[in-house]
């Protein structure tokens, strides 16, 4: 369904999508049995690739200079410490924002104000954030009447949405397939100014790792796209309103199976690493302080009696008796950094490496 509108600066004719109510909608496709129970049995011994991916999705630079910075350099950012690295530091804080809004997003009932919260958190600094557009957007093109994709005039902006959040709220047991239904009909409606696909990763992304067995292991199917430069998602909204729903399922069909393999992949990947790290392990006896910061390390490879006093709640003494303890099986490694001036950091070089090689395979074609 679409509404004809003209747009003043050029008296140009336009047509605006106008989606049916959710509760209308019906899609009689459904994705394969055994690729959505792969996606949903993921599961990965040690790590967090939800954490480790995060980086990536939480939107403005994170995917273009931030891809730049090391992982040194956001796992230095994460200890706290004092340092004049402004551009670590803010996909730092995007990612943190970006989890925040997963946890957010989590919570029934979901209300529009608690979306309109999400929205402003993850881009704080827009002028306009976690308020409903109050003027007519277009995707693609220099004005509506040449644009790709013209969503809902303003004015039917909120009515949509109340629609959107009452489906989420009524669902007893979400699927894929209804995930896949919110996240384009968000697309569709489009209801802020700005940041509306960084948004609508966050509700997807939500949504489908709270219902995998393990979410620590999943890896966002927005990846695939972002990673690759795919453009088959770009052209759902059109597809839906067209009833050409094959066209969104053979986009989502190869992304989750994209997100299912490479989670696998990079699972091996840190298996390899823990392997290593075990082997300078041998017949030794860990106390409870170490065992836990070796399973920690995977998710954090530099470390400080500090932050671990913080993150854990131990004593100073108890965070440097762990490292300690680590150091001396050869897992830890002991550096001074020079900012801030002279501060003693541990790390560990084979997650590092694992990582070095996850990054690779996230973005190789």
């Amino acid at each position: 369904m679409y509404i004809e509108k003209v747009w003043p600066s050029n008296n140009a004719n336009y047509r605006c999508l106008m989606p049916e109510s959710l509760a209308n909608q019906t899609c009689a496709l459904d994705l394969p049995t055994s690729l959505v129970l792969k996606f949903l049995e993921t599961h990965c011994q040690i790590g967090n690739l939800q954490c480790f991916t995060s980086r990536y999705l939480a939107g403005g630079f994170s995917l273009k200079e931030g891809r730049a910075i090391s992982r040194k350099r956001l796992s230095l950012m994460r200890l706290g410490l004092k340092r004049s690295d402004e551009l670590a530091e803010s996909v730092t804080l995007q990612s943190e924002r970006y989890r925040c809004a997963l946890q957010s997003l989590r919570k029934r009932p979901l209300t529009l104000v608690t979306l309109c919260e999400v929205h402003k958190s993850l881009d704080p600094h827009h002028h306009n954030g976690g308020h409903f557009r109050d003027v007519q957007n277009w995707i693609g093109g220099s004005s509506p009447d040449n644009a790709h994709i013209v969503p809902p005039p303003p004015e039917k902006v909120s009515g949509l949405m109340t629609d959107w959040i009452n489906y989420v709220n009524d669902i007893e047991q979400i699927s894929i397939e209804d995930i896949i239904m919110l996240s384009n009909q968000f697309i569709l409606i489009h209801p802020f100014n700005d940041g509306n696909g960084r948004l609508n990763r966050a509700i997807a992304d939500a949504l489908l790792s709270q219902i995998m067995r393990d979410e620590k292991a999943y890896i966002s199917p927005f990846l695939f796209r972002l990673a690759h430069q795919h453009n088959g998602y770009l052209d759902a909204p059109s597809a839906i309103m067209q009833g050409q729903w094959q066209q969104v399922f053979d986009f989502w069909n190869e992304a989750i199976q994209w997100s299912t393999n490479t989670a696998d992949i990079l699972c091996k990947r840190l298996l390899n690493a823990s392997s290593l790290i075990q082997k300078k392990l041998t017949l030794r006896q860990l106390s409870h302080q170490a065992a836990t910061l070796l399973s920690h390390i995977a998710e954090q490879p530099i470390v400080t009696p500090a932050y671990l006093s913080e993150k854990f709640g131990w004593t100073l003494i108890e965070g440097s008796a762990a490292i300690t303890e680590l150091l001396e099986c050869g897992v830890l490694n002991e550096h001074r950094v020079k900012e801030p001036h002279n501060t003693i950091i541990y790390d560990c070089k084979e997650i590092f490496d694992a990582w070095m090689e996850m990054d690779e395979v996230l973005f190789q074609v």
